[in-house]
């Protein structure tokens, strides 16, 4: 079997290191370059699976990524950055066919470890494998990943509250149980109205007023998953149709980010509109992740830092990622 092959483009060694460990314990032959004209070698030279490229860093992103997509087609790419949830929209929006972006650590814990270790595991295996859904991959052994079954509008308070009741015992902060309840009243308001398709693949809900009641079929409840291993709180909710897709987000978040977020958009999410929700989500949660299988299944992943500082959540780095079921193209 040949060894996968990674390239890193850093110039931090705190970062060089623990990607480079990473790649090396998950099987992945590494190679680092410090600049833009050593990267654009190395991609003529190696065959690249996989990309590690800083997003905040003075290489030439572009010609990097352009060499990368032009000599290996299928070579994945990942961004580290540190910059904030609007600046990191950004870079998502302006790179089609990438899929992974992930936050580096601000402060002084970032000395100590720069990257969220299990995140960026995580990431690779899921890019390497195809194994891409179960928040469960996201936790230590151990951890118990609970299940409630969605399927009545009307139970969503009571939905949300035993998560809630869960998160309590934790001793979190207010803001983050503030944060969870709208973060969690967004992924499951979606997998209600928004998600649902009849056989033609026509919504089949989400003309509805969120105040009409929606009972879904048996065979299009969704599934709402919580766990916490001490230091991140996830939650995730999964559907069986798999039509949401990474341009359909990124739609969302533009006309909020050119709006800030509320106002207009206010009155599209009572009727029909998922875009200030989607918003909120991604400023305040610190890792973002849809898992799609086309046409089979979606199921959103959000995660929350309880030992989170007092910086706003919008002035942190923020992790988004877009996993395809192998044999996709990029949504």
């Amino acid at each position: 079997m040949t060894e996968r092959q990674a390239i890193v483009v850093n110039d931090a060694r705190p970062i060089i290191e623990t990607v480079t460990r990473a790649l090396c314990a998950s099987g992945y032959s590494t190679h680092v370059a410090y600049t833009s004209e050593q990267a654009v070698q190395l991609l003529q030279t190696h065959p690249a699976d996989l990309l590690f490229l800083d997003q905040d860093g003075e290489v030439d992103h572009q010609s990097i990524m352009a060499t990368a997509k032009a000599l290996y087609p299928q070579c994945k790419t990942i961004l580290v950055s540190k910059a904030s949830a609007k600046d990191s929209f950004t870079s998502i929006e302006q790179h089609d066919f990438i899929q992974n972006l992930i936050a580096q650590k601000v402060g002084i814990i970032a000395q100590i470890s720069p990257l969220d270790s299990t995140e960026l595991i995580v990431t690779i295996n899921k890019l390497r494998t195809g194994d891409i859904f179960g928040i469960e991959k996201y936790f230590p052994w151990g951890i118990e990943t609970k299940h409630i079954v969605v399927r009545d509008s009307s139970e969503k308070q009571q939905y949300i509250q035993e998560v809630i009741d869960f998160a309590e015992k934790l001793s979190p902060r207010d803001r983050t149980l503030s944060i969870l309840n709208i973060v969690l009243d967004e992924f499951i308001t979606n997998a209600i109205y928004n998600a649902p398709r009849d056989k033609d693949g026509v919504h089949k809900y989400i003309r509805k007023s969120r105040r009409d009641r929606v009972v879904l079929e048996r065979e299009e409840e969704a599934c709402l998953s919580y766990g916490c291993d001490g230091r991140s709180f996830g939650i995730a909710v999964s559907d069986p149709f798999g039509a949401l897709e990474k341009d359909l987000i990124i739609q969302y978040l533009r006309r909020c980010f050119a709006q800030k977020g509320h106002n207009k958009l206010a009155a599209d999410n009572r009727s029909g509109g998922a875009g200030l929700g989607f918003y909120m989500s991604f400023n305040f949660i610190k890792n973002f992740v849809i898992n799609l299988e086309k046409g089979k299944r979606t199921e959103i992943i959000g995660f929350l830092d309880l030992d989170s500082s007092r910086i706003k959540p919008t002035q942190v780095g923020k992790s988004f990622h877009v996993f395809l079921k192998e044999g996709q193209q990029n949504a």
